[in-house]
């Protein structure tokens, strides 16, 4: 799997004015600077987010952080983020591998240098990658395609028990959530039927008819269709990005 960030990535979260850190490590016990409190700032422009701090002169934080970085041998660097709504797409290049791009942040929580900068190929990333394709996976669901109306039986409590009536079909259905404005009766048959959408959008074999749960003299046909998968993907990006480490280097 790759991974890449979108020029502008940063730019939502840093016009809420954020209040970011700038720790070791992601540790918030190694606090090097503060955007509120002037001793950070951070600017989005075209390579990506640019870094001015101003860390303690003296003590410990120097001596472990800023000697090491001044050195080389503290190179890498991270932050932590959540996404906006469909912040990231998913794409397989032609070399069939997996590529996510970032394209836009909602928070940002803290940047600083780190020891080991995050890498596409940790188990992390590896999750995220699996669990899209199992979502791509459960795109199909069942549905219910057209309600099937006996004219000749009903509950008593409608036409006295004599059948359905297309108003009365209708009324059922508007109070139950369905759609009545497709009214078809084919000729010959004691049936009113009232499709629900375009049979043409169900995948092949997988229609059924369902029987259970419903009044007397209404039977329904579903089939399996693709739907937005979403909201299994929202989940799993809130997952993998309610703290994410993504190198800067």
């Amino acid at each position: 799997m790759r991974e890449r960030i979108a020029p502008g990535f940063f730019d939502a979260a840093l016009k809420e004015s954020p209040d970011v850190r700038l720790l070791f490590n992601h540790d918030p016990n190694f606090l090097l600077g503060r955007t509120t409190s002037g001793t950070l700032k951070l600017e989005s422009d075209s390579i990506g987010l640019k870094i001015e701090a101003t860390p303690p002169a003296s003590g410990t934080l120097r001596d472990m952080v800023i000697a090491p970085m001044e050195r080389g041998d503290l190179t890498g660097a991270s932050f932590s983020f959540t996404l906006q709504p469909n912040g990231d797409t998913w794409a397989k290049a032609s070399d069939g591998i997996w590529e996510r791009t970032l394209k836009s942040a909602a928070e940002l929580f803290d940047v600083g240098p780190v020891a080991f900068p995050f890498y596409p190929d940790t188990s992390l990333a590896l999750r995220s990658l699996e669990g899209f394709r199992e979502a791509e996976e459960r795109k199909t669901s069942q549905k219910i395609q057209t309600l099937i109306f006996d004219k000749t039986k009903s509950p008593s409590d409608v036409n006295s028990g004599n059948g359905w009536t297309v108003a009365e079909a209708k009324a059922w259905a508007g109070g139950h959530d369905f759609k009545s404005d497709k009214v078809d009766e084919p000729a010959g048959r004691d049936t009113i039927r009232l499709r629900q959408f375009d049979p043409a959008t169900c995948k092949e074999g997988t229609f059924e008819t369902l029987t259970t749960n419903f009044p007397v003299g209404i039977q329904a046909v579903a089939c399996g269709v693709q739907e937005s998968n979403s909201a299994a993907l929202d989940q799993i990006r809130r997952d993998l990005d309610r703290i994410r480490l993504v190198s800067l280097g």
